[in-house]
């Protein structure tokens, strides 16, 4: 199992052994990615069970005798799903917390690479006020993976909380710039930057 693809796999199954053994329902989302036609949540969970024993690779496994761990594959093939519509974190959210909700669950762990908890933790609030307040007994739990795949270390990530004296306006535009081409984004930068001047920011 490689340590830096599958670090969110790892880190689950390690959550799920030290600490939350009550864990009734692992849910994996997929997001945009699949592989070979499979989305990443179904791959995710094929992966880890037909390549179980690679989990030996990783120190926080090595203390654990071969039967705990087979008992612990076999929990895990009981009752891990998988998400597959979602196609970013928030439609991940979007279906995944209706669906664990629906199974009773009440204290639902976000686990995620550690630029993305904010973020995550953000837009599952969104989601439980969206779905109404008889879910306000759910609490959200943030845990993050040991490695950040995508190489952006935390202190580069930057989360905007309007503070409601007008700020609130800025959102839909924020929102606007994730949709910037890939090919018009050094582009837009050098115009941002300059807006940003122009108004003494």
């Amino acid at each position: 199992m490689s340590r830096r693809i599958n670090s969110a796999v790892s880190k689950a199954v390690q959550l799920l052994k030290e600490e939350y053994p009550h864990m009734e329902k692992v849910l994996f989302g997929s997001g945009a990615s699949e592989q070979n036609g499979v989305k990443e949540g179904d791959y995710n969970i094929r992966f880890l069970l037909y390549e179980w024993k690679r989990l030996s690779e990783f120190e926080a496994f090595r203390k654990y005798p071969k039967y705990e761990m087979e008992r612990l594959k076999d929990r895990i093939a009981g009752i891990a799903e998988s998400e597959t519509k979602s196609h970013n974190t928030f439609s991940e959210l979007e279906y995944g917390l209706p669906r664990l909700i629906g199974l009773g669950c009440q204290r639902i762990v976000l686990l995620t690479e550690p630029t993305h908890i904010s973020r995550a933790l953000a837009h599952g609030f969104e989601v439980l006020a969206k779905l109404g307040g008889h879910n306000a007994s759910v609490s959200l739990i943030g845990e993050h993976s040991d490695v950040n795949p995508s190489k952006v270390q935390p202190h580069e990530v930057v989360v905007f909380e309007p503070r409601g004296d007008g700020q609130n306006s800025i959102v839909p535009n924020l929102r606007r710039i994730f949709k910037v081409p890939a090919e018009k984004r050094a582009l837009f930068n050098d115009k941002f930057s300059q807006a940003l001047t122009d108004v003494g920011a």
